[in-house]
């Protein structure tokens, strides 16, 4: 008895577990806001000079707006991309038009350069690497960096201190 249930039952989960990975397809419901993306670059500098290595957060104040991420390269300049699961990073380069509140930090090595590619923050703070960029300009309850994204216009330069 046992051994017929088992026949029943194996080949019938078998055909169900087909039907059901069969009819899940691979679609992803894109919100609304990507169609609204805008590029947006710009160059982090202090005392005039670029700031290499460091995350660039744009925090939405209100409407549809979704946070935003980008880091500088060597030369300062930022792209930013925002986030949306189950599609290509081209499809997420941009972001959404709208106020944002910006936040800028940087973890740095003890001689002051960028981490490099591969290490993590928290490989580099065990090394003594240490945040260069003052809590004013990390914490969006205090960041004095507002910026007005418009669809008409992709660069937004930021000036900031860094700690000594």
């Amino acid at each position: 008895m046992i051994w017929t249930d088992r026949l029943v039952t194996r080949p019938t989960g078998l055909l169900l577990t087909a039907i059901l990975i069969s009819g899940c397809g691979s679609s992803v419901e894109i919100p609304e806001y990507a169609a609204e993306l805008t590029p947006v670059t710009g160059i982090v500098s202090a005392n005039g000079q670029p700031v290499a290595g460091a995350n660039v957060i744009f925090h939405p104040e209100g409407g549809n707006a979704q946070t935003a991420y980008g880091r500088t390269d060597t030369e300062g300049r930022y792209t930013l991309s925002t986030p949306i699961a189950g599609v290509s990073l081209e499809q997420q380069a941009g972001v959404v038009p709208g106020t944002y509140k910006i936040t800028v930090n940087r973890i740095a090595r003890p001689d002051g350069s960028p981490i490099p590619e591969g290490v993590t923050e928290a490989d580099a703070m065990a090394e003594g690497a240490r945040e260069t960029v003052p809590p004013l300009f990390n914490d969006p309850g205090r960041s004095p960096l507002t910026i007005q994204v418009e669809a008409s216009r992709s660069e937004y330069d930021l000036s900031i201190r860094l700690m000594k």
